[in-house]
């Protein structure tokens, strides 16, 4: 007699066709909405066709390429996912699945293949769909029907696979969603909150810029940074960016597929399934949350001192730390009895914030002394905001903005304890390709001379100074083309009928100057005042009025050519005006001559 009992065994296969019809049906609703969505493509090829006038469809094409690669891939992707795998949430689904006579690998790549089909086929029917629209109106357009494929088959690929590792770490099935939102955001989100808290205490650091860091956050990178599938300067880049996106969902989903094959069955309904996970959630939690906690409390206070600025940042990290690590072990133990034990991760995340801060704050790494060398530096500029659109690059200007510089770091202790004060900025174009810039507080009523208000002024309203920021560099005759001058009284003062008839023809109105005569004008006028008159001198930082005219105003606005060799219809036309000031003595002739009231 045999004794033996039959043992039912898993197959060895890497797709099972009941899983997938089944997993198809399920799908249903997501794949037909997209196939629906992807049909607004050939309907917009059709009806922006216009036989009289220049065919759009290369565009339009370009634009659903960026869409279809970005945005739509990032919602279908994770919501393909958590439907596939949606079973891993729920204790009941996961052990009959895990009962089923199938090896791990052959359910995960069944459910895989499954959501991968349903965004290739619509991708290439659409495609297909959009390459007949365009042959039939005689536009045939195959490149950029097959770049709209590539491309939206590349961007499904990365979120696809990202929402699958989501699945795979975590349990739960509110808390992937969350995940898979912060691993897409994180580096963006927690590279503005830090460089926006050290900038309202670190001393002369800059408002936020452009982030380096951005390429890490896929989607904030696709739909607001220099990432676009057209033809311009930067479209081989962000080809060989989608590529590489692609190339990480790959990888994430074999990694998804490592962790499924070794997750523990018990753990459905966990927030993170992976066990070495889950320390790391702890931590990052725990300092993440201290980070976004001080930021939203920080925007909606209001502190009165720059120099107070670091205590109160660190009392909110360590109290956003807090609230960070009972909510993360509340998550992970799925209790409210989480005050006994487990404060050791809490204490280390302290420490970081500490160190790192208190570090950055005692500027040990050298940042707020940082004062380049005078033969480091090609141009130099002054500005009120944060933009280095007037360089200087003679010796005498980078050498009293390098004098400024060293001032502002020598007091910078009774700076930063001023309340009343604004902001400057100081930008250096360096001679190696980088440039720095540094903002520091001036204080706005201490004007008197010997005060540093005094001296950023001096330098600020210097000739080179004005000039720069006034006139452009390097104007010639060839590219004046007119001036405008634009008379206007102030309305509570009443008109002076005693005026001469030639002065009254123009004395509420405006005159336009040829090109010769705007150029006299320019250069016989304008040009000697702004170098040795207040003609063009900003009141800021001093506020003085003493210059303004008064009852009336002049403002002459010069149009000009900024590249008059350029070809006529390449050319357009820029425009630079300055005001007229009670000292401006040659200005004010010239003016008089022309009939205006001024004096």
């Amino acid at each position: 007699m045999n004794w033996e009992v039959s043992i039912m065994t898993s197959r060895t296969s890497c797709f099972d066709r009941t899983i997938f019809l089944h997993e198809l049906r399920r799908t249903a609703p997501l794949w037909a909405l997209y196939s629906l969505l992807l049909l607004l493509l050939p309907l917009n090829l059709i009806a922006s066709f216009d036989p009289q006038r220049t065919n759009h469809s290369a565009s339009i094409l370009t634009e659903y390429a960026n869409a279809f690669s970005s945005l739509a891939p990032f919602v279908y992707g994770a919501a393909l996912a958590w439907v596939l795998h949606g079973s891993l949430f729920r204790c009941v689904p996961t052990n009959f699945y895990a009962a089923l006579p199938l090896r791990r690998e052959t359910l995960f790549l069944t459910r895989w293949l499954t959501g991968l089909l349903t965004a290739l086929v619509p991708n290439l029917a659409a495609a297909l769909l959009a390459l007949a629209v365009t042959s039939a109106i005689g536009l045939p357009l195959p490149l950029d029907c097959f770049r709209f494929f590539a491309a939206a088959a590349l961007g499904f690929l990365f979120f696809y696979g990202l929402g699958t590792l989501c699945c795979m770490v975590s349990g739960h099935a509110a808390m992937m969603p969350i995940l898979y939102l912060i691993l897409n955001f994180v580096v963006i989100v927690v590279d503005m909150i830090v460089q926006v808290l050290l900038e309202s205490f670190v001393y002369g650091m800059p408002l936020l810029g452009r982030n380096p860091l951005v390429v890490f956050s896929p989607l904030y990178f696709m739909l607001f940074d220099r990432y676009s599938l057209d033809t311009s300067y930067h479209d081989s880049f962000s080809w060989h960016y989608l590529i590489v996106l692609a190339a990480l969902g790959v990888v994430f989903s074999v990694l998804a597929l490592l962790l499924f094959r070794r997750r523990d069955m018990e753990r459905s309904g966990d927030v993170i399934t992976v066990r070495w996970l889950r320390p790391v959630f702890q931590y990052a939690f725990t300092l993440g949350c201290a980070l976004v906690f001080c930021q939203i409390v920080k925007s909606l206070i209001s502190i009165s001192r720059f120099s107070y600025n670091f205590y109160a940042v660190m009392l909110l990290l360590l109290l956003g730390a807090f609230i960070g690590h009972i909510a993360a072990r509340m998550m992970l133990t799925k209790s409210v009895r989480v005050f006994r034990g487990g404060w050791l991760s809490f204490a280390i995340c302290c420490a970081v914030l500490l160190l790192s801060f208190g570090a950055v704050r005692l500027d040990l790494f050298g940042y707020s002394r940082r004062i380049p060398a005078a033969d480091e530096v090609k141009s130099v500029c002054l500005q009120t905001y944060d933009s280095m659109e007037y360089p200087l690059e003679t010796p005498e200007a980078i050498s009293d903005v390098l004098a400024l510089h060293e001032r502002f770091v020598r007091e910078r202790e009774e700076l930063s304890a001023m309340s009343n004060t604004t902001r400057v900025y100081l930008f250096y174009a360096l001679k190696n390709g980088k440039t720095l810039c540094r903002r520091f507080p001036l204080p706005t009523d201490l004007t008197q001379p010997g005060s540093i208000t005094y001296a950023f002024d001096q330098v600020y309203n210097s000739a080179p100074f004005v000039l720069a920021r006034t006139v452009p560099a390097g104007l010639r005759e060839t590219a004046m083309l007119s001036c405008t001058i634009q008379y206007n009284l102030y309305p509570d003062e009443p008109e002076d009928t005693t005026l001469p008839n030639a002065a009254a023809a123009y004395y509420s109105g405006d005159r336009t100057l040829g090109s010769r005569e705007a150029w006299e004008l320019y250069t016989t006028a304008v040009l000697p005042d702004l170098e040795d008159s207040s003609l063009g001198r900003s009141q800021f930082p001093l506020y003085s009025n003493d210059t303004q005219t008064e009852g009336y105003d002049i403002t002459l606005y010069f149009d000009y050519y900024a590249d008059p060799e350029a070809p006529i219809e390449e050319r357009s036309p820029e425009i630079f005006h300055v005001s007229l000031t009670t000292d401006a003595s040659r200005t004010i002739a010239y003016l008089q001559a022309l009939g205006y009231p001024v004096a």
